[in-house]
């Protein structure tokens, strides 16, 4: 219920405080549920264990495929060559073509040996050709405190501050993403459009998770309605704010000019991310 004084009500919270404290010593608050129905609060100080991990930061879109479907802007990988589309096939001369599952153990596996350096050599398939990189990752560590979380008992009031707690990082995730696409820092092979979403929702496996993703789209859209960009709704706002402000109505003929303008770059903007989305899914 408590870490170094932090309230937490969702793993999430927990991992990325331990993630934050490093190893150092955390003092944890746990309600346990006695026999007789009451519940006891046990304080007790736990250090985490260091794991260490390769930050390569490329993502795929699909478990059955090697195919790169973006890549962290700087990272060593693209900082070696490697570009979007490509598909890995080996890594250290393991094959692993198609099976992103092998891929990723390899990765892991690698990270837990003790080495002066973790160089990979990447081999990729680009168009027909197939081209060889040497890419030494960042080494990173993450922290956990051995514990596996269980499903909690259905509890409506519960349910209710965890699902406010989850809209809010949410919400706070969104407007971050928002706020990457306009400060010219997202790639358009980071998008997703319509056709992106569409493949996405396909490959969703639970009824849960397809709510959950469901929920994500919701909310960025009306985020995204609510900026003041013409044609959205944001820019009818910021339209009643200005006459209000000038006490008098801004000329139609310029709005419907603006508008269309706006209309016209929004749409230019979708077909560049559909024409990503479809490179993506070949």
């Amino acid at each position: 219920i408590e870490i170094n004084g932090q309230k937490v009500s969702t793993p999430e919270e927990i991992i990325k405080i331990v993630n934050n404290s490093g190893d150092k010593e955390l003092i944890v608050k746990v309600e346990r549920n006695k026999e007789n129905n009451e519940k006891e609060i046990i304080e007790d100080t736990i250090t985490p264990k260091k794991e260490r991990y390769l930050s390569v930061g490329l993502y795929f879109r699909r478990e059955d495929s090697t195919k790169i479907a973006f890549l962290d802007e700087e990272s060593s990988l693209e900082e070696a060559g490697l570009k979007v589309n490509d598909k890995i096939i080996s890594i250290n001369g393991v094959d692993v073509k198609d099976d992103l599952n092998k891929l990723e153990a390899f990765l892991i596996e690698y990270a837990k040996e003790e080495r002066d350096n973790y160089d990979l050599n990447i081999k990729v398939l680009r168009q027909n050709d197939e081209l060889e990189f040497m890419v030494s990752p960042k080494v990173e560590y993450a922290y956990y405190i051995g514990i596996i979380f269980k499903e909690a008992k259905k509890d409506f009031g519960k349910s209710i501050s965890t699902s406010a707690s989850a809209t809010g990082e949410l919400i706070s995730s969104s407007i971050e993403s928002i706020i990457t696409l306009f400060s010219g820092k997202a790639k358009l092979e980071q998008m997703s459009g319509p056709i992106g979403i569409a493949d996405t929702i396909a490959r969703v496996d639970g009824v849960a998770t397809f709510i959950e993703l469901f929920a994500l789209i919701s909310l960025n859209i009306g985020l995204l309605n609510i900026l003041p960009i013409p044609p959205l709704d944001g820019f009818k706002i910021l339209m009643v704010l200005i006459e209000a402000i000038r006490k008098k109505p801004v000329s139609k003929e310029i709005e419907m000019k603006i508008e269309l303008f706006g209309f016209m770059l929004l749409i230019m903007f979708s077909i560049m991310v559909a024409y990503s989305d479809i490179l993506k899914l070949g």
